[in-house]
């Protein structure tokens, strides 16, 4: 039964991912980023910040991201927006990964794939691929250091917030978690992340790439 009476949200912020913005200005994918944020705008104006969870851009190249920014530029009164990376913005259709990582940096201005930040009396924890493994372009790969990075955020987050969710925000699905992801991760270290992430009842885990419903059954 619903309550007749629903509280007031603490605190308000909006998901999206995979918007795969275009050098074009005008193009499908680019309509369509613009219409989530009319929404969020018009229709959520209590939403103190957006998180993009990877797939920015379709190829991560410089048009591509002044795209995103004049998009985001017909805003004026968007909140804060922050970005993961995604296998489109950091191996996908260009083998260099290191030129994409710096174009991801710039726009983020921070000085690795993955950072983390504080707001509504939570932390948020953006997780990002370091170079794929292989020749797979849309497999994550998660260094040791930025695993054992995000265990130690963890345990600090739960500590100096306790009660609190943590949101966590990484591209690519672990296995077994969504839809399209019971075969397999296109995360190589799936399993490791898993399990630290366990650790933490108070983690709560958004991811994108599939292209899948949430509720979709399909493996």
């Amino acid at each position: 039964r619903y309550a007749e009476e629903a509280e007031e949200p603490l605190f308000t912020f909006a998901v999206l991912s995979d918007t795969h913005v275009t050098r074009r200005l005008i193009s499908h994918n680019n309509a369509n980023y613009w219409q989530a944020l009319r929404q969020i705008t018009a229709e959520a104006p209590s939403t103190e910040l957006i998180v993009i969870n990877g797939d920015i851009t379709d190829n991560g190249a410089p048009g591509e991201y002044e795209s995103l920014l004049d998009i985001e530029g017909m805003f004026p009164d968007l909140p804060a927006v922050y970005y993961t990376i995604g296998n489109h913005d950091s191996d996908k259709n260009d083998s260099d990964f290191s030129v994409l990582r710096e174009r991801f940096l710039e726009l983020t201005g921070t000085e690795e794939v993955y950072y983390s930040f504080e707001a509504g009396g939570s932390t948020f924890i953006m997780l990002g691929n370091e170079g794929a493994e292989g020749e797979d372009p849309d497999l994550a790969n998660l260094s040791d250091t930025q695993l054992n990075w995000l265990d130690e955020t963890l345990a600090e987050a739960v500590e100096t917030n306790p009660g609190r969710p943590v949101f966590i925000f990484v591209h690519q699905p672990m296995e077994g978690t969504v839809a399209a992801t019971f075969e397999g991760s296109d995360i190589a270290q799936s399993a490791e992340l898993m399990e630290i992430i366990e650790k933490y009842p108070e983690a709560v885990v958004f991811s994108g790439h599939t292209h899948r419903s949430m509720t979709g059954t399909l493996a």
